[in-house]
């Protein structure tokens, strides 16, 4: 267990695992703070929809995760087993 820049009065906690033992069962999101505010707009000037608006404790919308069955398609329609096909990093 680790602190951010090894401070231990930060809220945030940090922690390392060996990729190799976990890589079959983790999605990595590889997106560095500085270009989350960069990706978000992207996506809302592509689609139009305001991120804010996202409901994120709705169950269809974190099963996009997984699977693009709330999308009303299939993975073979799309070619992909989730549905976030066309979001970098995903």
């Amino acid at each position: 267990l680790q602190y951010p820049s090894d401070d231990i009065s930060k809220e945030w906690k940090t922690t390392h695992f060996d990729f190799h033992q976990i890589h079959d069962n983790l999605l990595k999101f590889d997106i560095l703070g500085h270009q989350d505010p960069t990706m978000i707009r992207m996506l809302q000037d592509l689609s139009g929809i305001d991120p804010l608006t996202i409901p994120t404790d709705d169950p269809k919308v974190m099963s996009l995760f997984s699977s693009p069955e709330a999308l009303g398609v299939t993975p073979e329609q799309i070619n992909s087993k989730t549905g976030t096909l066309g979001l970098p990093e995903f």
